[in-house]
């Protein structure tokens, strides 16, 4: 049986629905109507039924920041000359940032090496990165996910930017973008090597297709109203 994405969010333990977690996320306000929901169609679920479902961005434990749809129909900016390109986004929550995932492409299919990285807009300090890959990328947009070396502490209601770099070979690469907030895109040019530190960005209003994937982890068994689904 596939679980909805609402029934799913409810679950932080395999088995267990947390109540507060949907009260606090807004996602139902009436605990009656919870337990009635429960009471109505327990019966339907599969156990266990754990926290994390699929796609990765329904799950409660590792949740994203950042722009997660493919901007097809819009502005595609080229990374020609060994740009870095990224943007301004504000994570909401603390978490432990894993992974960036950017929408790339390039004007004909073959292997760049690419890598991404974190910087802390108020200061333009490099917070973390990835290791250069060598990724094969096609003539369409697609996402790619490349992980941290090292996995930082992302503070809630903070601005962060999120840049990939790729470097120039034999055909243009190109990240998917849209028209976002004035200055919310950041770019350096740069000959493909280590990451400056800072960032010396210019600016443009681009919001680039990337996002960050970071974990909150569980909040502990007391928390909230528990209820075993059996």
């Amino acid at each position: 049986m596939i679980v909805s994405t609402k029934i799913a969010k409810m679950f932080k333990h395999c088995g267990f629905v947390n109540i507060d977690y949907l009260v606090e996320n807004k996602l139902e306000r009436n605990p009656s109507k919870i337990l009635n929901s429960i009471n109505r169609d327990w019966r339907k679920w599969v156990k266990p039924v754990c926290m994390k479902p699929n796609p990765k961005t329904l799950d409660p434990f590792d949740p994203n920041f950042g722009h997660e749809t493919i901007e097809t129909a819009t502005i595609i900016s080229d990374m020609t000359g060994e740009n870095i390109r990224g943007t301004v986004f504000t994570i909401t929550e603390t978490g432990t940032a894993d992974s960036i995932t950017v929408a790339l492409k390039r004007g004909s299919a073959g292997s760049n090496n690419v890598k991404c990285a974190i910087y802390l807009h108020s200061d333009l300090s490099l917070v973390a990165q990835t290791a250069s890959t060598s990724t094969s990328l096609t003539t369409t947009l697609a996402w790619y996910t490349f992980d941290l070396t090292t996995s930082p502490t992302l503070t809630a209601n903070t601005e962060y930017i999120l840049v990939v770099w790729a470097d120039y070979t034999t055909s243009n690469i190109y990240g998917a973008a849209h028209m976002g907030a004035t200055n919310q895109g950041h770019g350096q040019y740069k000959v493909y090597n280590d990451f400056p530190n800072p960032l010396v960005p210019t600016h443009s209003n681009f919001e680039y297709s990337i996002y960050c994937t970071y974990s909150t982890g569980a909040p502990p068994p007391s928390a909230g109203i528990l209820v075993q689904v059996i």
